[in-house]
């Protein structure tokens, strides 16, 4: 009898001490690895994560007092329960974890920053915001675009820094036949080029030929969207200046 009691005692011991250590575990996963993990991960997915923890904890508390029942077969139910949902629930959202593991390191290995200019897969804009899952792109419509990480990480992608600025390049074809002066036409450009903005502005020939001259206009811009505005426009006034000497 008082071998029993004593072995009753133990266990009421040993459940106390696996709920209170739970419970210890469970606040412990709340303020520290969930509050972590919010500012990352999407509210969805940081409720369903809290509901496995509490339920695999639970399933810990059940499974030790089956143990100590002797119902071997109660703790190997409830654990095969909590695995089966796991696999479930991973299999279900594995695109969407995928995507938030990704954009955990995605961002520091491109260095990646707020006002960055990309191009990928025919998208091209300032990033404007970095989420957990994507970085969000303004195109040159002032539309958003969404761009998931593992995009990133699976597609080559140009990337310029308004600080750096971009290269811009003009292949213009001179007519032999025109009358105009080249250096003319040279302090024409380079006054030009200035006036849109364009910096550091540098002229060169690259081929001569009987019936005309290539030459190539060099520079820097600060913002990548206004690569064709600017392009569009210099040509015209090149062109226009030319056909008036023809």
């Amino acid at each position: 009898m008082d071998q029993s009691l004593s072995s009753l005692i133990i266990n009421i011991i040993v459940i106390a001490a696996v709920i209170i250590v739970t419970i210890f575990l469970y606040i412990s996963l709340h303020r520290i690895l969930f509050r972590m993990l919010s500012r990352r991960v999407a509210k969805p997915l940081i409720s369903a994560l809290e509901l496995f923890g509490a339920i695999f904890l639970v399933s810990i508390v059940l499974g030790v007092i089956g143990i100590l029942a002797g119902y071997h077969e109660i703790f190997v139910s409830i654990f095969t329960v909590f695995v089966i949902g796991i696999i479930i629930f991973l299999i279900g959202s594995r695109h969407a974890i995928e995507e938030y593991v990704s954009g955990l390191f995605t961002p520091g290995i491109y260095d990646l920053k707020i006002g960055d200019y990309i191009e990928i897969d025919g998208f091209r804009g300032h990033i404007v915001a970095i989420e957990p899952t994507s970085i969000i792109i303004r195109d040159p419509h002032r539309d958003l675009v969404y761009i998931p990480y593992t995009k990133l990480l699976h597609s080559s992608f140009k990337k310029f820094r308004v600080e750096e600025g971009h290269e811009l390049i003009i292949p213009v074809i001179i007519p032999m036949k025109t009358s105009i002066n080249l250096k003319t036409l040279r302090d024409y450009i380079l006054r030009s080029a200035e006036e849109l903005g364009i910096e550091n502005v540098r002229l060169g020939i690259e081929t001569t030929g009987e019936s005309n001259i290539k030459i190539v206009i060099r520079g820097i811009i600060r913002d990548p969207r206004r690569e064709e505005d600017i392009r569009y426009i210099l040509l015209d006034k090149i062109y226009s200046m030319i056909l008036q000497q023809l």
